[in-house]
């Protein structure tokens, strides 16, 4: 049994790969307790245990995001040189890991980039935008607010699925909905009549966090539909040329002014939150999060990276000591149960779905002792529902190419 259970996530994980993923990571070999000599050898991390490390590894390289970009902040003579210096760094550390090293070289790079079709600008295009507005978000209104508002993407992308694949939410995504626009609806109004003690909370501010988690929902269903319609190809290289484009407003934001107007006031030191940042954490924590639903489903990795709604807001106000409004305290305890329960079904969901596409699971069922569970409508209408969504899918494919 335990080994069938392994055989499936498997199974599971290559089903649930998106094209961000540029291709299965190799299992080590002897995955068993013990290694083949069974002499002494330590025992193998299993496949799920090892999605969750990688998973918690990615939120923990991602919250400081927030907090370097305000130590920059303060290194620079105006805000808007914040985005071109962290981005700088990003596209250096871009161009040598995937311009140089990851393909083999510019040709390879190309390659790749022309396997993806529209699809590549499409992504670095949003790409670009949602990162953009990220880092605007955090430097025009508190933390908590910027990240509440960017979680609120999950359910961004099942309306984006209405609209592009024919895919109609199930009941328990539709009310994590309702419930999740009430609790920003909360967060912003409460924004607009109360200011933070930290005076950074601005209608401004929220509203472009708002439109990053619409922007980055737009991303992944681009994303998505890359997956249907060129399973083969990557949106990995999609990354270079969108650090480009934000190094490119970057400019365009410090009004060109990138000589001594952008230079930090403490020299090269200044510079060290921003390379820190653009060079080193968010570069990681892009490609661990593109490695981990190969190991457990994608259900588990929104839920677990729910855990930066905690520790972003957490370490800035450790450095900064900001403390959000009660507004928004309130309106992000609401959207983080919303969200968990909304994950934890689908996670529910995946799992009964995966069960039942398992090779030969009904040749199993129909031989066994014991009667089959007893099966409601609603189990064969979902199941229905998952073909027609497959067809509509496949479908939406075939116009959009």
């Amino acid at each position: 049994m335990a080994a069938g259970s392994a055989k499936l996530k498997d199974q599971g994980a290559e089903l649930l790969d998106l094209p961000l993923f540029g291709g299965r990571v190799p299992e080590r070999e002897g995955t068993g307790a013990m290694a083949a000599d069974g002499r002494g050898a330590a025992p193998a991390l299993s496949s799920h245990t090892k999605g969750v490390l990688v998973t918690i590894a990615g939120v923990v390289c991602l919250s400081p995001d927030s907090v370097l970009v305000r130590y920059a902040e303060l290194q620079l003579p105006q805000a808007n040189c914040v985005v071109l210096h962290k981005y700088l760094f990003k596209l250096l550390a871009t161009f040598v890991g995937l311009g140089l090293v990851a393909y083999g070289g510019p040709r390879g790079y190309l390659a790749q980039a022309r396997a993806a079709g529209w699809h590549f600008w499409a992504a670095a295009v949003l790409q670009c935008v949602q990162e953009l507005l990220f880092t605007l978000g955090a430097l025009h209104t508190t933390a908590a607010d910027n990240l509440v508002f960017l979680s609120l993407s999950p359910l961004w992308c099942a309306l984006f699925s209405v609209v592009w694949f024919q895919e109609w939410p199930q009941r328990h995504t539709a009310l994590a909905l309702v419930v999740s626009l009430g609790a920003v609806a909360l967060a912003f109004w409460g924004g607009t009549r109360e200011e933070a003690a930290s005076g950074r909370q601005s209608v401004l501010g929220n509203t472009i966090a708002l439109c990053c988690g619409v922007a980055m929902a737009a991303l992944l269903t681009v994303c998505r539909h890359a997956e249907i319609a060129r399973p083969q190809a990557t949106l990995v290289p999609a990354a270079l040329p969108a650090s480009v484009f934000s190094v490119a407003l970057g400019v365009v934001l410090a009004q060109g002014r990138v000589g001594e107007e952008c230079w930090p006031a403490s020299g090269v030191a200044g510079l060290v939150p921003s390379a820190l940042n653009g060079a080193a954490l968010l570069p990681v924590a892009d490609a661990l999060f593109a490695i981990a639903p190969k190991y457990i489903l994608s259900s588990e990795v929104g839920m677990f990276m729910l855990l930066e709604l905690v520790l972003g807001p957490f370490l800035v106000w450790i450095a900064m000591r900001e403390t959000p409004s009660p507004w928004t305290l309130v309106g992000g305890v609401i959207l983080m149960v919303a969200l968990a329960c909304n994950e934890y079904m689908s996670l529910r969901h995946e799992v009964a779905a995966l069960a039942a596409k398992a090779p030969g699971a009904s040749a199993r069922s129909a031989g066994a002792a014991d009667p089959p569970p007893r099966e409601g409508p609603r189990a064969t209408e979902s199941r229905g529902a998952a073909g027609d969504g497959d067809a509509a899918r496949e479908a939406a494919a075939e116009v959009w190419v």
